[in-house]
């Protein structure tokens, strides 16, 4: 389920990832050639279509078949739970949050 929703994730949290690209950028002298971008700012968005391309190469659906509308509620109550606060991660969502993560992923979203 990770590998569907890592993309929905990762531009969710646009600022975190155009500050990470500017770090990699100051941190990897060329990383915005190496990854085709001129600008550091862009590093994010560039890495977030290649692995969204990875996923497609991969035969990683955009969504997953089985998820229901009614659902999403207990699995955002659950992630919300299970994550907050204890995973280390640069954004916490609340419970309502966590569920348009999910419905990004609901059949006939993509």
């Amino acid at each position: 389920m990770t590998d569907v929703l890592q993309p929905n994730l990762m531009s969710e949290m646009g600022f975190f990832f155009a500050v990470l690209g500017i770090a990699l950028a100051s941190l990897l002298p060329g990383i915005g050639s190496a990854i085709g971008v001129g600008k550091a700012g862009q590093a994010a968005e560039v890495l977030i279509h290649r692995i969204e391309q990875m996923n497609r190469d991969m035969q990683i659906p955009a969504t997953i078949a089985e998820l229901r509308r009614e659902d999403i509620p207990k699995l955002a109550r659950q992630a919300d739970k299970e994550a907050n606060p204890l995973y280390p991660v640069p954004v916490l969502w609340n419970a309502k949050e966590l569920e348009e993560i999910y419905r990004m992923v609901l059949p006939g979203s993509a």
